[in-house]
């Protein structure tokens, strides 16, 4: 939490939470990548001439991520592009 002002310059608590890391472990010829919120990885391989990532967005608009927070009995709040999701689309996923 932290503090900030309204529009009419009154003081306010501000609610800033959320969570962004992202990890990468190289073994050998292996490459090892997790990530939790809006963190994203790339690699660069044969001297720059291809780019590849190594992290998909964990936002619950994606209707993979969606899928899997309801599928671990998750819920998801305070997002229209997720609740504007087609019925359809949510169970083929």
């Amino acid at each position: 939490m932290c503090q900030g002002r309204d529009d009419n310059g009154a003081q306010i608590v501000v609610d800033r939470s959320g969570s962004c890391a992202i990890v990468i472990l190289i073994v050998g010829e292996m490459c090892y990548s997790a990530n939790v919120g809006d963190s994203r990885a790339i690699i660069s391989i044969n001297g720059g001439q291809m780019v590849m990532p190594l992290s998909r967005d964990h936002k619950p608009s994606d209707i993979l991520e969606y899928n899997r927070i309801i599928k671990a009995g998750g819920q998801v709040y305070q997002t229209t592009t997720a609740q504007s999701i087609d019925n359809d689309q949510k169970k083929a996923a």
